[in-house]
């Protein structure tokens, strides 16, 4: 979260599949099915429109209580009056914003028009790559808001660029994005484990796209080279399912669980496949086996946030 001349947050990684209770690939599959669409980047992440949906706002709701029901960090007052939402998803949070905030006008954008027509009068929804020129003039926002954007910009510090222009002075621009990396403190996750192969392999197919899945701690640096002064970090804990003994970060690592595991075939299908060259039953026998780590309580992994 940072203001502009502002808080940096980062956060946190995250259908139904034909493996999702463990065991083989469906017979003769060979193929990336047609069906399924595009999210991360368009020739590489894959996953059935409407458990997209439903995982983005499952996503949305985790990261909601991780937060203790707190829809953003930045100090905007009582009476915001534009708010920006980069990568809108689902646009749930949008929505809930403009409920909390009915001064504000709240625009989300997106590559995929996927968001409800019927949403409160102060909200709009925009068809918009982010990682083009923006049209929005200067001094225009109070807050941009960016989440989860996991691989979907090529060119962070572009992008913090054209947000510091298009804030108004003492605007906020407000990043919560995952740190990629497996993380355990315990040693319960073994070096030769499926879900740690799955992580490298994921990060490096990502490198080699040009979409890199580890650069949230780069982010402090972007906002200063950009102008943003008041540059804050929080770093939470984000577990990958409920071992942990705190109440509130087992409910959310049981959430996380759900998420991660039915985005694992849109994080891995086409990515692995044509940057990995695996079949795709390979693929999908190497997510049976990341699916039986991550019901594994034994096995204590999270991802910085």
């Amino acid at each position: 979260m940072a203001t502009q001349s502002s808080p940096l947050r980062i956060e946190s990684p995250t259908g139904a599949s034909p493996m999702s209770a463990g065991g083989s690939p469906p017979a003769a599959i060979t193929e990336v099915p047609d069906e399924v669409t595009t999210t991360m980047h368009p020739e590489i992440e894959v996953e059935s429109p409407q458990s997209e949906m439903d995982r983005l706002d499952l996503s949305h709701h985790l990261m909601t209580v991780l937060q203790r029901g707190n829809l953003h960090a930045a100090p905007i007052g009582d009476k915001p009056q534009k708010i920006l939402d980069i990568g809108t998803g689902t646009g749930i949070w949008a929505i809930e914003m403009a409920d909390k905030y009915p001064s504000a006008h709240i625009i989300g954008n997106d590559i995929s028009p996927i968001q409800p027509r019927w949403v409160p009068p102060n909200v709009s929804f925009e068809v918009d790559d982010v990682e083009k020129e923006w049209a929005y003039g200067e001094n225009t926002f109070d807050l941009i808001y960016s989440r989860y954007m996991l691989g979907a910009i090529a060119d962070w510090p572009k992008l913090v660029h054209q947000a510091y222009n298009a804030l108004k002075p003492g605007g906020y621009l407000e990043i919560l994005e995952p740190d990629s990396r497996l993380l355990c403190d315990n040693g319960s996750l073994t070096s030769d484990a499926p879900f740690l192969a799955w992580n490298k392999l994921f990060i490096d197919a990502a490198g080699k796209i040009g979409r890199s899945v580890v650069e949230a701690p780069c982010y402090k640096n972007y906002l200063r080279e950009a102008g943003f002064v008041d540059i804050r970090e929080e770093v939470f804990k984000l577990p990958n399912s409920p071992w942990m003994k705190d109440k509130l970060l087992k409910e959310v690592g049981g959430y996380h669980m759900t998420a991660f595991s039915e985005a694992l075939e849109g994080l891995s299908l086409r990515l692995f496949k044509a940057m990995h060259d695996m079949s795709v039953g390979e693929i999908y026998v190497l997510l049976a086996k990341v699916r039986s780590d991550l019901r594994n309580k034994s096995i204590h992994t999270y991802f910085n946030l």
